[in-house]
């Protein structure tokens, strides 16, 4: 027997005995506790058994019943409750397990059941988090990816929640079902309710009486039978909230509800807005995705500006203040708008769309996690679910993100769920692809990929730094501890990474099918790591398992030293690549994008090669002199990039690269140049062909408009590890940087300033 290193090895994720089918919930929730009635539906898959474990953790056991029911263990310290059966379920054999339990809400641990922040006098906030375990502390169950079902879910709360939720449509609307007496001269809060086929919008007010009260209690019951969902994706809330709520309309008619869950008081105008935003992404989702997401893009976003034409027509028209005139004429138009849409989403094939009645997004202030999608609702941190007046750019960008990857769980993660927590990767890298496609539709390509890059080379926090350090982990690693172990910069920056040099090597064709074919191959299943590498390999017919290995089980990256030679007599160009990682490593195989280019940044030659071993010699033969080569463009794999050019050869490329990864790599060397410079002689001034440089580049407007100020970063580390830790002085070098360069340029920056404020 091999020594556990690990709490968790992936052979302890096997196949399930039992095979869940089906969960009837009955949830009585009081201020400090909460009554779970559970009618849990299972099939023997497996050998006869005489017992069944269920996951229970931190529950009070009230009754357990079940046919040829004997007794039941629970074994507190495991976690397990153990029910036992005086005859043995058979193989194929349906059994109804029945239990009643006493959940606790708490305020310390954010999993299972738990109090979120509560209103001013309203009735506690309580929400769950389930992730990766914490359905368990729920109700007994079977707590595992695999063990897929569909729910009926029947809640009971205190009327005065404004919204009492869970996964699925609502099949039993909302009613009152009990009233109590309190004769203490007691605050309360009065909602006047308005029934809605989604939740209850209230007005809520407090008031303070000596008679006698009402307290009523309030029953709503919930199917979620469309979409067999992971116990870590249950999902239920009472709070109390401003409530908004919009309609969404696909091309084809077909609507649903967004819905807006926040804190009462919360300005109307940016609710609004976060509904914008939101409804902006899952249509970007609709049109952008799918099998032929590469395909009639310019027509797409025709669609796509009609949409919000269309959309704002449909605004107009349930306008109070409408006149008959304006009504007809606004009518016409808009039918011209819904007929053009028709005529140009005629043939085409688009992505992912939603199948429940409501998309809820819930402002949450306790959370171990920015956002998590839960089948049909998504709890997102408050003071990121909607724009505000002291919001940064990266916290709104973060926002838009955000909403339009948790929607996207909807199909990753939601409908195809991994079959382990160490599949949590896969679920995360593919929708942070999609992510950041969607991010560069709005900010722009050069803008999203550049921010990405500089995530990977940022010092200390950066995901190349944390890569390197003795406690990484590989994308796959050999075991972990607590699922939050695997929550880190490898498994949503490295691994996206992973699947966008998949991408690069196959095509985005091939890539947007293969996606496709996973989605529908798996869908309402559980898949592996290599059930996607598998459907990638059948769509291109690339053989891809020997490269996804390195990338999948070792930590690191490669840095790749690149030498070249021209000869002009013959007109050959070659090229030497070496790996530079420890013999103890397998050799990494990834595409490297590379364009030999002229002093204007024209292109003479540019191709893809596939990197697979650790030294390699691309020969190109008739070809002119570049005057730089642009190298891993567009960052075609994660690594770093060794390179002999001179520091002539790199000012060119840093002004004319087309290219803009190779460009700011060019000016990342050489700003490493410049600061090593500086730290050897501390009384040296900057040299002006760098200032001048930097100058320059501040003046291209074009470049800024692409980038923003991201371009010209300058970080406080060097590359070289002799001095990448000398702190103080990386911080003084930096400053001697920027004062040289203003002191240089003083009356030049003034004007872009102003320029810049202006704008």
């Amino acid at each position: 027997m091999k020594e556990r290193l690990y709490r968790y090895y992936p052979e302890d994720f096997g196949r399930l005995n039992f095979r869940v089918l089906h969960m009837d919930l009955d949830f009585d929730v009081f201020d400090d506790h909460t009554v779970v009635i559970s009618h849990l539906f299972l099939k023997n898959i497996d050998a006869p058994a005489d017992k069944i474990s269920l996951n229970c953790r931190d529950l009070e056991i009230l009754s357990v019943s079940a046919p040829n029911f004997e007794k039941y263990d629970y074994r507190q310290k495991d976690a397990y409750l153990d029910i036992y059966f005086n005859a043995p379920i058979q193989r194929n054999e349906k059994i109804e397990i029945i239990t009643k339990t006493i959940c606790r809400p708490t305020k310390n641990l954010l999993e299972g059941l738990y109090y979120d922040e509560t209103p001013a006098g309203a009735p506690p906030q309580q929400i769950t988090q389930c992730q990766q375990w914490g359905f368990q502390r729920i109700v007994p169950c079977i707590d595992d990816m695999n063990a897929k079902c569909t729910y009926r879910t029947t809640i009971r709360a205190d009327s005065r929640y404004t919204n009492i939720i869970t996964n699925g449509d609502i099949t039993v609307p909302r009613k009152t079902v009990s009233k109590s007496s309190i004769t203490s001269k007691t605050s309360i809060t009065s909602a006047t309710s308005i029934a809605s086929a989604a939740s209850i919008t209230s007005a809520v007010s407090t008031i303070s009486i000596d008679s006698e009260a009402v307290l009523s209690r309030d029953e709503i019951v919930y199917e979620n039978m469309k979409t067999p969902m992971a116990p870590y994706l249950f999902f239920l809330g009472v709070g109390t909230y401003d409530i908004y709520t919009r309609e969404f309309e696909y091309p084809d008619d077909h609507c649903f509800d967004l819905e807006l869950l926040i804190p009462p008081g919360s300005d109307k105008n940016y609710a609004e807005q976060s509904l914008d935003i939101l409804q902006d992404a899952a249509m970007w989702v609709y049109l952008f995705t799918g099998p032929e997401s590469h395909k009639d893009v310019e027509i797409k976003r025709q669609i796509f500006d009609l949409i919000k034409l269309r959309d704002h027509l449909k605004h107009n028209l349930n306008s109070a203040s409408i006149n008959p005139e304006n009504l007809n004429k606004t009518m016409g138009n808009l039918r011209a708008v819904r007929d053009k849409i028709a005529a140009l989403s005629k043939g085409l094939t688009f992505g992912y769309k939603y199948t429940g009645t409501v998309y809820r997004e819930i402002g949450m202030q306790n959370s171990d996690f920015g956002g998590m999608e839960n089948v049909g609702n998504t709890t997102i941190t408050t003071n990121r679910i909607m724009p505000s007046k002291n919001m940064l750019d990266g916290a709104f960008e973060y926002m838009a993100d955000v909403k339009l990857h948790e929607y996207y769980h909807n199909i990753n993660g939601s409908e195809v769920t991994g079959s382990s927590p160490f599949e949590i990767w896969l679920n995360e890298a593919v929708t942070v692809l999609i992510e950041n496609q969607f991010h560069a539709y709005f900010f722009g390509e050069e803008y999203t990929r550049l921010q990405t890059i500089l995530s990977l080379y940022a010092p200390v926090s950066g995901t190349f730094a944390l890569d390197s350090s003795a406690s990484s982990m590989p994308i796959l690693p050999e075991g972990f501890n607590d699922p939050n172990d695997l929550i880190t910069s490898v498994t949503y920056v490295k691994a996206p990474e992973f699947v966008q040099m998949v991408e690069t090597l196959i095509g985005k064709g091939a890539f947007s099918r293969g996606l496709d074919a996973y989605h529908r191959k798996y869908s309402h299943k559980n898949a592996r790591t290599f059930d996607w590498i598998h459907e990638m390999e059948v769509v291109s017919g690339k053989q891809l398992m020997r490269m996804s290995n390195s990338w999948l089980y070792q930590t690191g990256y490669p840095t790749l030293s690149v030498s070249k030679t021209y000869n002009a007599a013959a007109g050959e160009f070659r090229m030497k690549l070496v790996q530079n990682i420890p013999y103890t490593k397998q050799s990494w195989q990834f595409p490297f994008s590379y364009a030999l280019c002229d002093r204007k940044g024209r292109v003479i030659h540019e191709d893809v090669y596939f990197v697979s071993h650790r030294e390699e010699e691309i020969v190109l033969s008739d070809v002119d002199q570049p005057a730089f080569v642009s190298l891993n463009r567009n960052g075609s794999f994660y690594g770093k990039i060794e390179t002999d050019a001179d520091p002539k050869e790199l000012r060119i490329q840093a002004k004319k690269d087309k290219d803009i990864i190779s460009r700011w790599l060019a000016f990342y060397k050489l700003t490493d140049m410049e600061k090593k410079y500086l730290l050897l002689r501390r009384n040296a001034d900057a040299s002006s062909e760098y200032t001048d440089l930097y100058h320059e580049l501040l003046c291209d407007h074009s470049l800024l408009e692409m980038t923003g100020g991201l371009f010209l970063t300058l970080f406080e580390s060097v590359d070289d590890e002799e001095y990448a830790h000398h702190y103080k002085e990386l911080y003084n070098v930096r400053l001697r940087l920027q004062t040289a360069i203003a002191k240089a340029n003083e009356n030049s920056l003034k004007i872009i300033y102003d320029d810049y404020s202006e704008a």
